[in-house]
């Protein structure tokens, strides 16, 4: 993961805005198709929700953002963040573990939300990071999104990107470093191997612009080390510390230190690590956002093809009562009445499984159950298949937003018959209800090598 020029290099080329609020300053960063297209910074301090569902407003306005997700790195005073080793024991032992520590750790008297990172295991101690959050903070983030119709897919801490850090300095894999890195209120310690594994995060309360903070900070990395040697038996080699000038002083820190202290050749903009933030996957282990909102939008899907086939339904059946009674009104006529509701009825019946099977399709989208999509693929492409056509694969798979569905198999010896279906078959495909985007057409692969019995493979193609 790095930075080039203002395009995102990770493999989604993703719409979506970015959001840094640090202990209530908010600024922007719009990404749209993976190029940052605006950026905005708030002048005002955000306390409430009010205020933060105004200046997310401002910020669509100000960078113009036409998409819809929203993703925030957040730091505040209303955040833990704790190191715990845990010892051996049964999942769900150690979730109630974990869930007593997250009480104990909580930073205000009110309902918390809480996630945890595993990190390297320490003689035998599983190593874990608490993240905890006072809830109604992350209510109100959420609140703010949903009352201007935007989706929130991430709210992670700050702290999650600080692994990244270490990425940026070019170590050798097997090399273990300490990471000093002033945050928004205090100092964060992150001891790892030069690929990025992390042994342990050391969350200090530490006030960079005291006289003091240099020696306090000194003791603190020693002590760092220390810890690492003792638990997980390696030496620290060298540390790095990323931080503005004005608040800390590698060359204060340094007579305090038994180890090569350097300043890290990382020197951020204000939007860096709102950058960094998105390409965290919204699975993260940190992410505060339940799956269910980041999920919204498909469940809006489902409702409204639900809400289609309700309504189908009741115009079918209104349909149906009123020939009968217009049919009773003329007996002479009541078999050709009868003839025209049997028609008419079949095919309201048609619709409506039509509009039964879109649903079950999307509600697979929206629950993830890729084995009943695959089922349902299947049936509409064998549905879809010519006389002469031979099925020999079909197959079906993700790609970002996208389905992937590749189809291969044989035509018949007689060229005539053979383009006529398979072109009739393509453009089957690309009609409702798969409304497949070809990207290798048959023609182009059949042209090539045509012969008798040759095996068609262009068909090919992104259903989204």
């Amino acid at each position: 993961m790095r930075r080039n020029g203002d395009e995102v290099t990770n493999s989604l080329k993703q719409t979506i805005l970015g959001i840094s609020l640090f202990n209530g300053h908010l600024a922007a960063l719009a990404v749209v198709k993976g190029k940052v297209t605006g950026r905005w910074v708030c002048e005002r301090l955000i306390s409430t929700g009010e205020e933060l569902q105004a200046a997310l407003q401002a910020a669509v306005q100000a960078t113009k953002f036409p998409g819809t997700n929203v993703s925030f790195l957040v730091e505040d005073v209303q955040f833990v963040h704790q190191y715990l080793q845990v010892p051996p024991m049964r999942p769900t032992d150690r979730d109630r573990y974990i869930t007593r520590k997250a009480v104990q750790e909580k930073p205000v008297d009110s309902e918390i939300v809480w996630r945890c990172r595993d990190l390297l295991k320490a003689r035998e101690m599983e190593g874990v990071v608490l993240d905890i959050c006072d809830k109604s903070y992350v209510d109100k983030i959420i609140t703010a999104c949903q009352q201007l119709r935007l989706t929130p897919v991430m709210v992670v801490p700050l702290t999650v990107l600080f692994e990244e850090q270490i990425r940026s300095l070019s170590l050798e894999p097997d090399e273990s470093i300490l990471v000093v890195t002033a945050t928004p209120h205090g100092v964060a310690l992150l001891a790892a191997t030069g690929d990025g594994k992390q042994f342990f995060n050391r969350f200090l309360n530490i006030d960079l612009t005291e006289g003091t903070a240099a020696r306090r900070l000194g003791r603190e990395i020693t002590r760092s080390v220390m810890f690492a040697d003792q638990q997980f038996g390696v030496t620290i080699g060298n540390a790095w510390v990323i931080a503005e000038p004005q608040t800390v002083s590698v060359d204060a820190v340094e007579p305090h230190v038994n180890i090569p202290i350097s300043a890290s050749p990382l020197d951020p903009d204000p939007s860096y690590w709102t950058w960094v933030s998105l390409m965290l996957p919204t699975t993260h282990a940190s992410n505060f956002v339940p799956r269910w909102i980041r999920s919204a939008w498909k469940m809006t899907l489902v409702r409204r093809i639900a809400a289609g086939v309700i309504v189908a339904w009741g115009c079918a059946m209104m349909f149906v009562e009123a020939e009968i009674l217009l049919a009773h009104q003329n007996r002479d006529a009541v078999i050709p009445h009868m003839t025209a509701i049997q028609t008419i009825t079949q095919e309201w019946q048609q619709r409506v499984r039509t509009l039964q099977q879109q649903r079950e399709w999307s509600q697979g989208l929206a629950e993830e159950r890729d084995p009943m999509l695959v089922a349902w693929v299947l049936g509409v492409v064998a549905e879809k298949l010519p006389e002469h056509l031979v099925l020999d694969t079909v197959s079906l798979s993700r790609d970002g937003d996208e389905w992937v569905i590749d189809v291969a198999g044989t035509s018949p010896p007689n060229m005539t018959v053979s383009a006529k279906e398979l072109e009739a078959f393509q453009q089957s495909l690309m009609d409702a209800p798969l409304h497949v985007r070809v990207t290798t057409p048959w023609r182009e692969v059949w042209m090539k090598g045509l012969q008798a019995g040759s095996k068609f493979v262009g068909e090919k193609g992104r259903s989204s």
